[in-house]
C-alpha cells in the first residue's frame, strides 16, 4: 500500500535532507489574548524539504495578522454578499449560504476579535465557539434533515476562523467522501424567496430548540 511505503520510506527520506545552514525564522502574529508564538529557533531536517519557491500571496502574513479581515471590518451584519444571517450565537454568527450545491450549506463565523487559527481561541472562546456552531447545526439537521454533516474548516481563503457545516444527503454524489470540486463548481444561487422561506424555517427550529431547552 502507498501509505506503508510512505512510512518505510521516511527515515531515509529525512536522513537525505540536510539544511545547508541554521536559520531563524519567525511570524509573529500579535495577540492580546496571549496566543501561540509562532516562531521556530531553527529549521529542522524533515522542514528543509519544503523551503522551495513561495507559493503563497505576499501579503499572507498581514491577512493572517488581521490586515483587512472582512470578517472583522464587517461587524455582525444580517447578511452580506455570501448568505443571510439565522442565528447570532454569543461567539458566533450562522449564515445560510446564497450559492451552494447542497440545500443548507452555511457557515459559522467566530466573532469578537480577530483570530486566524482556532488554536488562538482562549478555552473559553473555544467553548463558545463550537457551542454555538453546535445550535447552529442542530436547526440545519432539524430543518433540511440531511444523512450526515460535514464540518470544513480551512481558512485557507480568508484566515479568520469560520465553519462551513455541510448537510449531506443519501442521493449525492460522493457517499463516503467529501464532496469534490465538480459539485462545488456547480452551485448555483438558491432563489430568493426559497432563501427567505429557509431562513424562517432555521429560526423556527432555532426558537423551538431553545424552548424544549
Amino acid at each position: 500500500m502507498e501509505c506503508s511505503n510512505w512510512a518505510t520510506r521516511l527515515p531515509s527520506i529525512v536522513r537525505s535532507v540536510q539544511p545547508s545552514s541554521p536559520s531563524t525564522t519567525s511570524s509573529a502574529v500579535g495577540d492580546r489574548n496571549g496566543s501561540i508564538a509562532r516562531t521556530s529557533p531553527s529549521r529542522k531536517a524533515w522542514q528543509a524539504g519544503f523551503m522551495a519557491m513561495r507559493s503563497w500571496p505576499a501579503d499572507w502574513e498581514l491577512r493572517f495578522a488581521g490586515a483587512e479581515c472582512s470578517a472583522c471590518s464587517q461587524g455582525r451584519p444580517d447578511e452580506d454578499e455570501y448568505g443571510v444571517r439565522y442565528f447570532a450565537g454569543s461567539r458566533a454568527d450562522a449564515y445560510l449560504q446564497r450559492s451552494t450545491p447542497v440545500p443548507g450549506h452555511s457557515t459559522v463565523v467566530f466573532r469578537g476579535r480577530h483570530v486566524a487559527d482556532p488554536i488562538d481561541l482562549t478555552p473559553d472562546e473555544t467553548v463558545a465557539f463550537w457551542s454555538d456552531v453546535r445550535i447552529a447545526a442542530r436547526a440545519i439537521q432539524t430543518v433540511f434533515a440531511p444523512c450526515h454533516l460535514n464540518y470544513q474548516l480551512l481558512g485557507n481563503a480568508m484566515p479568520h476562523v469560520h465553519v462551513h457545516v455541510i448537510p449531506r444527503y443519501l442521493h449525492d454524489s460522493a457517499p463516503g467522501r467529501p464532496l469534490g470540486d465538480d459539485v462545488w463548481n456547480s452551485a448555483t444561487v438558491v432563489p430568493s424567496l426559497e432563501l427567505d422561506d429557509q431562513v424562517v424555517a432555521l429560526k423556527s427550529a432555532l426558537r423551538a430548540s431553545i424552548e424544549n431547552h
